[in-house]
C-alpha cells in the first residue's frame, strides 16, 4: 500500500455514497480550509498533467491531465466502479468554461480529484499556471488560486448562509470578504433572503448554489466542480448553469463533470468525453451525438 495517511486533519463530517471524509484541514491557527480527502485503502494514481494549446488571446491555465488508478481487489467501490486505468490530456485554457462527461466508471470524478490533489500523485508532474504542484497539498492548492466543489453535500449543515459563505472567506479581510458575498448573491440571489438560516433547511438546488459560493470565497482561477446537477431538477439545473455562466463570465475558469452532455451543451466551450477510462472524444459540444 502506497497512500498516504491523513495527519494533523480533523475529521468533522463523514458520510457519503462515495464514503469520503469531509474534514476541516491544517493544524491549528493556520487559516484552515474544508476540503475533501479519500478514504485510507489502496489507491494509487498518477498525473500526468501538461499545458493546453494557446488560443488568440489567451495564454493556456496549463491545466491538463493523464491519470492512472487502481484500487485493491476488496475495495471495488462507487469511487471506480471497475475502473482500472484513466488515460486522458484535457484541460481548460484560461477563461474557459469546459466540461468532461461520460458514464458511470469512466474516471470523470477521478480526473476532477486528481487535480485538486484529492488522490496521491507517485509520478509525473501537475502543473498549475506554469507552476508543479504535484506535490503541495490541497489547502495550498486552494490558497494558489484552485476551487473544487465536490458531488456530495458540502455545505456546514447547520451554519448559516452567510456563516457557510465566511468560512470559506475565512482568511480574506472584512472587505473583501463582504464584497464578495454581495457578489455571490447577485449570481445567486435566491440566497439572500436565507443569509440567517441554516444550510440543512436549504433546497437541494440552493445547497449547492451556496456550495458554489463558498469555493468563491476562495477567490478561485480555476473552479471545478463534480457534477453539482445531480438530483436536481430541470428548473433548478437550468438556473444553476446560467449562474455558473455568469461566473465564467466574471473571469473564473471552470472545469465541470457531468454524465448528460444535454445539460451543459449550451453553456461549456469544449467538452471532453471519457470512456472506460479513456478520453474518445473532444471538442465542441454540438459535434456530440447525445444517444
Amino acid at each position: 500500500m502506497r497512500f498516504k495517511p491523513v495527519r494533523n486533519r480533523i475529521p468533522i463530517y463523514i458520510g457519503s455514497h462515495r464514503d469520503r471524509m469531509l474534514e476541516y484541514s491544517g493544524e491549528a491557527g493556520d487559516g484552515a480550509l474544508p476540503l475533501l480527502y479519500p478514504p485510507d485503502f489502496a489507491r494509487y494514481a498518477v498525473g500526468i498533467i501538461r499545458g493546453g494549446a494557446k488560443k488568440a488571446g489567451r495564454d493556456p491555465a496549463e491545466i491538463a491531465g493523464c491519470v492512472w488508478i487502481s484500487v485493491s481487489e476488496d475495495r471495488q467501490d462507487a469511487i471506480t466502479e471497475g475502473l482500472k486505468e484513466l488515460v486522458a490530456y484535457f484541460g481548460p485554457l484560461q477563461g474557459e468554461f469546459v466540461g468532461i462527461i461520460g458514464p458511470n466508471g469512466a474516471g470523470k470524478s477521478t480526473f476532477a480529484e486528481a487535480l485538486f490533489g484529492l488522490v496521491d500523485v507517485f509520478e509525473g508532474k501537475v502543473i498549475f499556471n506554469g507552476e508543479d504542484i504535484t506535490r503541495l497539498r490541497t489547502e495550498l492548492r486552494v490558497k494558489m488560486g484552485m476551487g473544487y466543489v465536490p458531488q456530495l453535500d458540502s455545505v456546514f449543515q447547520d451554519l448559516s448562509v452567510l456563516e457557510n459563505l465566511e468560512m470559506g472567506g475565512v482568511s480574506l479581510d472584512s472587505k473583501t470578504r463582504n464584497a464578495l458575498t454581495n457578489t455571490i448573491l447577485s449570481v445567486f440571489p435566491e440566497l439572500k433572503p436565507k443569509l440567517s438560516d441554516k444550510a440543512k433547511v436549504l433546497s437541494g438546488g440552493e445547497r449547492q448554489m451556496l456550495a458554489v459560493g463558498r469555493a468563491l470565497m476562495t477567490k478561485p482561477k480555476l473552479l471545478v466542480l463534480d457534477e453539482p446537477s445531480a438530483g436536481l431538477s430541470t428548473v433548478m439545473c437550468e438556473r444553476l448553469f446560467k449562474g455558473l455562466s455568469e461566473i465564467n463570465e466574471m473571469g473564473v475558469t471552470l472545469l465541470i463533470v457531468e454524465q448528460n452532455i444535454k445539460r451543459i451543451e449550451n453553456v461549456v466551450h469544449r467538452v471532453a468525453v471519457f470512456v472506460q477510462g479513456k478520453k474518445v472524444f473532444e471538442g465542441r459540444s454540438s459535434e456530440i451525438d447525445p444517444d
